[in-house]
């Protein structure tokens, strides 16, 4: 088994809103890997990244960082044509650049090899399926990937999840690209900074224009765990909820 870059283009996501009309949802990705096993295709979307960038799941519920998994779901929705049958294999950051790294000075080349491909490792979220795994590492120690594999069975949870996970995640996308549109339309642009495991204002240009009230009016953001954010999405142990 082993991925395969893929050029080409799809459709982008069209959702549809309460009174009929609908919104479109356009973008580039830097990159789309696929791998075909078992009469399957199994898509991932990789995004370079030039600074220390982390996927968070309790991000994704109060609407941010949502880009990747945009992208993932309209190559689900639109892309049956160029790749058939689609498994969505999850989404990745991937540091395009080397970070300066901190060792002494007659450090062994080992070590120093070793920190460099520790900086370079994707964080992300994977499917949790064995043969995606070793897939995209074929010894699953966790060196490329923020995956380890032990006795057969898939660790670092955090960064995993089952298709009915990916399914009730990309449920709530829809949900919330339909709110903010509803928003908009409305006229609604308030100034909601996200503040709370990280500031949003911290670096805005424009800070200064809503200083009064970013503060007053800033959506407090919690960080939860991976079950706690499933259970918000309406899953408990992998089913949804009734």
């Amino acid at each position: 088994m082993s991925w395969s870059s893929e050029k080409g283009s799809a459709k982008p996501l069209k959702l549809q809103l309460p009174d009929g009309s609908s919104i479109v949802v356009d973008g580039k990705v830097d990159r789309v890997d696929v791998m075909r096993h078992d009469g399957k295709n199994y898509v991932r979307v990789v995004d370079y990244k030039t600074g220390a960038k982390k996927f968070n799941l309790s991000d994704v519920l109060y609407g941010l960082n949502l880009q990747m998994l945009i992208y993932l779901e309209a190559l689900c929705a639109n892309a049956h044509a160029k790749y058939g049958k689609i498994v969505p294999a999850g989404v990745l950051y991937l540091p395009s650049i080397s970070s300066v790294l901190s060792l002494d000075r007659d450090e062994d080349a080992f070590k120093l090899e070793k920190e460099k491909l520790r900086q370079l490792r994707m964080n992300g979220l994977i499917l949790d399926d064995l043969q995606v795994i070793f897939g995209m590492e074929h010894d699953a120690k966790g060196l490329y990937i923020p995956v380890v594999v032990k006795d057969e069975q898939s660790k670092s949870s955090e960064s995993l999840a089952s298709v009915a996970e990916l399914g009730a995640i990309m449920q709530h996308v829809d949900r919330l690209l339909v709110d903010m549109a509803l928003e908009l339309r409305d006229g609604d642009i308030a100034a909601q900074p996200a503040k709370g495991t990280y500031d949003a204002c911290e670096f805005c240009e424009y800070a200064p224009v809503c200083a009064p009230l970013r503060d007053e009016n800033a959506r407090k953001i919690e960080d939860f765990k991976r079950e706690e954010f499933f259970e918000k999405l309406g899953l408990c142990g992998g089913e949804e909820n009734d």
